[in-house]
């Protein structure tokens, strides 16, 4: 669900400090996110705030989220945006903010 080595890389790139600075302003945009993609529409609206979201995801290492959107962002480009399952998007998206915020304090302590 997460890509720990990508965070751990992300984390030693910016630095600790700088790094505790972007995962609020993360979770804010990719909140604002979520909520866009839930009331997009048209489906070309829809591809584009799914592109936004999966490269969000991508930057803070949410694998499995950046594949549903990426699977998602296909299917409104193909004219299918009623057939993206945006429940299980949000889904991921809660839990995965749930295990990166558990799994950072553990990467913290290491």
């Amino acid at each position: 669900m997460i890509d720990w080595n990508h965070v751990r890389t992300l984390q030693q790139e910016v630095g600790p400090e700088d790094f505790d600075k972007l995962v609020p302003l993360f979770f804010s945009e990719i909140d604002s996110a979520v909520k866009r993609v839930s009331k997009s529409d048209t489906p070309i609206q829809l591809a584009r705030d799914l592109h936004f979201l999966r490269s969000g995801a991508l930057n803070l290492g949410f694998s499995d989220l950046s594949e549903l959107c990426a699977e998602g962002e296909m299917q409104a480009e193909n004219g299918d945006g009623d057939k993206v399952d945006l429940t299980a998007i949000v889904s991921c998206y809660e839990a995965s903010k749930q295990q990166f915020i558990e799994g950072l304090q553990n990467l913290d302590a290491a």
